[in-house]
């Protein structure tokens, strides 16, 4: 046992005295080594003298101004665009109260949305060009969260699953009826896929 330990000791000795000599050796060998001083770099400052020529210049009369693009008319656009998917929405099929009881006119209201969420471009077909649109229907609950999430009509399954995942996500303030939330069945939703020019 004690033998194997010394042999083992005495041959790990070795190898790292061997393998310490032939990296000193490699060093040796190679062309500008130990032996030539290291040139080290210097640095220069140039002082450049400043441009004596400055000219006065009055932001307010001097610059041309645009004027400020025309403010766009206030409501509700019925479509608006993002880059890559442009999303138009149709009004929900859910009864609407035109008038509130007297008693109930501060907590009675329609149903709002509260977050869309936009669904991803599928990249096959993305890369092919093709583009498209998916027609959800859904429920919206007490809470305001979507259930029963369906495919009404689509120009391509491809963008079903992407249209699905996305409506599921969203949230509305439920419709308040004399002071409770209600649910609102057959809320449709229009998902356009067209690409970005």
């Amino acid at each position: 046992m004690i033998a194997r330990y010394a042999f083992t000791i005495t041959t790990a000795t070795a190898v790292t005295l061997g393998l310490f000599y032939l990296m000193h050796t490699l060093i040796a060998l190679q062309p500008g080594a130990s032996s030539e001083p290291r040139v080290h770099g210097s640095l220069s400052f140039i002082r450049i003298k400043p441009d004596e020529t400055i000219t006065d210049i009055d932001p307010w009369t001097d610059i041309d101004i645009p004027p400020p693009p025309p403010v766009p008319p206030r409501g509700k656009p019925d479509a608006w665009e993002e880059p890559g998917i442009r999303v138009a929405t149709l009004q929900p099929s859910a009864p609407r109260q035109d008038y509130a009881p007297i008693g109930f006119q501060l907590s009675d209201g329609p149903l709002v949305v509260v977050m869309r969420v936009e669904p991803n471009y599928p990249p096959s077909l993305a890369q092919k060009g093709i583009e498209g649109y998916v027609i959800v229907r859904f429920d919206v609950m007490q809470d305001g969260s979507v259930e029963n999430v369906s495919i009404v009509e689509s120009s391509h399954r491809g963008f079903e699953r992407n249209a699905l995942s996305a409506a599921q996500r969203f949230r509305y303030k439920a419709r308040v009826v004399d002071g409770d939330p209600q649910v609102t069945t057959g809320v449709s939703y229009l998902f356009s896929f067209e690409m970005s020019e």
